[in-house]
């Protein structure tokens, strides 16, 4: 990501850059550009912002980061506080859309797998298949984290990638 800020005639657009302050006083007349070099990193490496540096050369300020894998105890810390967001995000989404549904919960609404209301064992049926997509995929992304096939998602990323129901029409 590159930000910039523009110097024309004493005259300039500053972005908002977490952490600098640019001001006239401490812009050479000509620079052009900010520089931010965003870190690719893991959920589990430790990022530490690095001191701004400027390049007469280039007219660039360069915001750059260190990264460092967590390792011994911060490494199995981050480990289960990771593990936890995820089951609490996914917990919480499907607690809800079984709420949307009318029901308490999702353990509610699989309790009606056997109803004898046909709409009610349909959308247990739904639940509970989805709700088994949903850890099934849980399980596989961990798997391809281990062995080195993908980056371990953040809880976001990993939000957007569920499968999502296909709830029967209700009348």
């Amino acid at each position: 990501m590159t930000m910039y800020i523009l110097v024309d005639n004493n005259q300039y657009v500053r972005e908002v850059i977490p952490g600098i302050d640019f001001t006239l006083d401490n812009i050479p007349a000509n620079v052009v550009s900010v520089r931010i070099i965003e870190p690719t990193h893991s959920i589990f490496d430790h990022v530490e912002r690095l001191d701004p540096s400027y390049n007469p050369e280039t007219q660039e300020w360069t915001v750059s980061y260190s990264v460092t894998p967590l390792t011994g105890a911060a490494f199995e810390t981050a480990v289960k506080v990771y593990n936890a967001s995820v089951s609490d995000a996914i917990q919480r989404l499907l607690d809800n859309a079984a709420r949307d549904r009318e029901y308490d919960n999702i353990l509610s609404l699989c309790s009606y797998l056997d109803s004898s209301i046909p709409l009610f064992a349909a959308e247990a049926q739904v639940a509970k298949q989805w709700r088994d997509d949903i850890w099934g995929y849980c399980e596989a992304v961990r798997m391809q984290v281990l062995s080195g096939q993908r980056p371990a998602p953040t809880v976001e990323q990993l939000m957007t990638e569920l499968p999502v129901p296909n709830w029967p029409e209700r009348g």
